[in-house]
């Protein structure tokens, strides 16, 4: 990006003087140019405090945060939060930020992503004691702003509560980390975990089956951002099969060292507003929707213990997941899937409160199955 600054300013100075070039068009791309390689050049080595990344500051909104400050806080970085799908977010929410327009809001959500995520946090949330705080950084694109990510991450860190229980942000989203402007990110989502918020990330979609070979090809979430910052409870997708009678890991979950655990991520029940403004729900894939229960259970130790911190809450969460269940996508006969056994590079950890009934069937295809019963037993 430094070169490319260089490269614009020469080419502008270069016209000027060789070429008296007097079209009022080249003028205005190459200051369009200079303006933009200038501006990304400072989002890339910024140490996250540039005047305009910080949020302006809003005392009336910090004092109604403070009238909350004993509610667990959830904040939920994505494209807008609609609070009215269901009662619990609307009485178990605020106004929120619109970090792309650098004001109090949020609530806007013309695409539903961050509506869906934030109901799945409210499914799972205990239902008092949690607030879920909007916090835009995508418009109707569904393209985080890189610029919005760290000016939202900034306010965040400016208006939560003193004195409250830790701050819960969920970030549902990423991207391949093989861009330079994702230092500015990396650089504010280690600001926030500095300040002891606890920053839960999806792990990314980006594994896929080959259709030749019909082989795994699993993904590395250590080259997803925000997912490979250290700190960051990453969260990959899994499902309950009671088809196959296992826990699998999605086909599209990226795995490695940097997941902290998995949850449920297929066919994930969630609401949002269509376009005329009807409630609908249904059923999604995703860690997009895996990170938000993750939050969700976070909150509700918090909710318990507000004293915590970020260690003993993630600590708790990974305590109750079950280990070891985790196996490949359908296979004949089943395989322990390596990728996220115990002793390999990915925690064999999948969160599901909902497990133990899932057991009884476990052990009625356990039966049936015999010669591979024992990659479903703990230590497997």
């Amino acid at each position: 990006m430094i070169f490319s600054f260089l490269i614009v300013f020469g080419c502008s100075l270069f016209r000027r003087e060789s070429y008296n070039v007097k079209d009022w068009r080249v003028w205005l791309f190459s200051l369009l140019g200079f303006v933009y390689s200038l501006v990304m050049f400072f989002v890339i080595v910024q140490p996250v405090r540039l005047w305009f990344l910080v949020p302006h500051a809003d005392k009336d909104y910090s004092n109604m945060l403070g009238e909350h400050k004993g509610d667990v806080f959830v904040y939920v970085m994505d494209s807008g939060v609609d609070v009215s799908i269901d009662d619990w977010l609307s009485e178990h929410s605020v106004v929120g930020y619109d970090a792309i327009r650098d004001r109090i809001n949020g609530t806007r959500d013309c695409i539903g992503h961050g509506t869906k995520v934030a109901s799945v946090v409210g499914s799972n949330a205990v239902n008092n004691g949690v607030t879920v705080v909007p916090v835009k950084t995508a418009d109707c694109s569904l393209v985080n702003d890189p610029v919005a990510i760290v000016r939202g991450l900034n306010w965040i860190v400016d208006n939560h509560p003193k004195g409250g229980p830790v701050g819960v942000i969920n970030m549902s989203f990423g991207y391949i980390d093989d861009v330079p402007f994702l230092d500015g990110i990396q650089n504010a989502v280690k600001a926030a975990l500095d300040a002891g918020f606890i920053v839960v990330a999806s792990a990314g979609n980006n594994s896929k089956v080959d259709t030749v070979t019909g082989e795994d090809l699993v993904a590395d979430a250590c080259n997803e951002v925000p997912a490979n910052v250290s700190g960051v409870v990453a969260v990959g997708a899994a499902s309950l099969s009671f088809i196959e009678g296992n826990v699998q890991r999605a086909t599209f979950s990226n795995s490695g060292s940097c997941v902290s655990l998995f949850a449920q991520g297929v066919e994930v029940r969630t609401s949002m507003k269509n376009e005329s403004g009807e409630v609908v729900t249904g059923y999604v894939d995703g860690t997009s929707f895996a990170a938000p229960y993750v939050s969700a259970a976070v909150a509700n130790k918090l909710v318990v213990s507000p004293w915590w911190g970020r260690e003993e809450a993630v600590s708790a969460v990974k305590a109750d997941a079950v280990k070891n269940v985790i196996v490949a996508r359908v296979s004949s006969p089943l395989e322990p899937n390596v990728d996220v056994r115990s002793g390999y590079t990915t925690p064999n950890l999948f969160l599901e409160y909902r497990y133990s009934e899932f057991e009884g069937f476990l052990s009625q295809y356990k039966s049936l199955r015999e010669p591979t019963s024992s990659i479903l037993q703990p230590g497997g």
